[in-house]
């Protein structure tokens, strides 16, 4: 269920973004993001915090720091582009994040996970390539 509501929450703040385009900074959008999430987190914080120790510290300081530079270079590429053309590559992540499970973290998937992955590439692949189709006509 969570992972529905995150797809139906990440598809419409892409169109958010997009509708915004031309009315808001980028910068000004991607300061919203923290804004709208820090009572939804801080109230999960408060009662599942984990002190970080050491090394967490700078892990936590790069993550934070490379998520803000992705999403404001998504911000920047979903008001320049097509939509049809710029969303499809974030998808690339479900690839990446297999590859460093099952390598670094030692995860393997089960089947309906798998089922699903395959249809969300195959998706992927059949819009790009109606979009390639159309845009040689």
């Amino acid at each position: 269920m969570t992972g529905i509501i995150m797809a139906i929450s990440a598809g419409l703040v892409t169109v958010i973004i997009k509708k915004m385009k031309g009315l808001e900074h980028p910068l000004v959008i991607i300061f919203y993001f923290p804004l709208v999430l820090l009572p939804i987190s801080g109230t999960y914080s408060y009662f599942y915090w984990v002190q970080p120790v050491g090394l967490d510290w700078l892990i936590l300081l790069v993550i934070g720091i490379l998520t803000q530079l992705a999403q404001y270079y998504l911000t920047v590429s979903i008001h320049s582009g097509a939509l049809s053309k710029v969303v499809p590559i974030q998808y690339s992540g479900i690839i990446i994040s297999i590859v460093f499970g099952y390598f670094i973290f030692d995860e393997s998937l089960g089947y309906l996970s798998l089922i699903g992955i395959f249809l969300v590439v195959s998706s992927l692949t059949l819009n790009n390539w109606e979009n390639i189709k159309s845009s040689v006509k």
